[in-house]
């Protein structure tokens, strides 16, 4: 086998592009690079979960607020419906009280009576005199 004549030195060779361009990026420059972007992309996950919990958790608060005010409502129109009960029953307490003492009893007769006029007193204007006298400064 022959070896070939052609010997390429990388050293010699003129660039192909020229001007000044930097060079590759040093290991620790990539690596705090990685850093940076997976720190950012760790942020923004927890922002939208954030902004998922606090949509959630307002809606749940509107949910409650609007079942505390049917509550109200309901134990209001309760109140009122038992204060109705109690006082139907208190009635019912005072009838069948009458009735088992027979205190009252049904009229048998029902009397008439005419009308009667009053006569109502008429009202006397007290007369205005003229014997007072004003009189100025003390």
């Amino acid at each position: 086998m022959r070896k070939s004549n052609l010997k390429i030195n990388n050293r010699n060779l003129a660039p192909v592009i020229k001007g000044e361009f930097p060079s590759v990026e040093a290991k620790r420059q990539m690596a705090i690079k990685k850093v940076n972007g997976t720190l950012s992309a760790l942020l923004l996950c927890a922002l939208l979960v954030t902004g998922l919990n606090y949509y959630f958790a307002t809606s749940n608060e509107m949910v409650l607020n609007n079942l505390n005010r049917e509550i109200i409502i309901t134990n209001d129109e309760n109140f009122d419906l038992q204060y109705k009960l109690d006082k139907l029953k208190s009635f019912t307490n005072v009838g069948e009280k009458v009735e088992q003492n027979q205190s009252l009893k049904k009229a048998e007769d029902i009397l008439e009576v005419p009308y009667v006029e009053v006569n109502a007193p008429k009202k006397v204007k007290p007369k205005k005199t003229d014997n007072f006298k004003w009189s100025l400064g003390y």
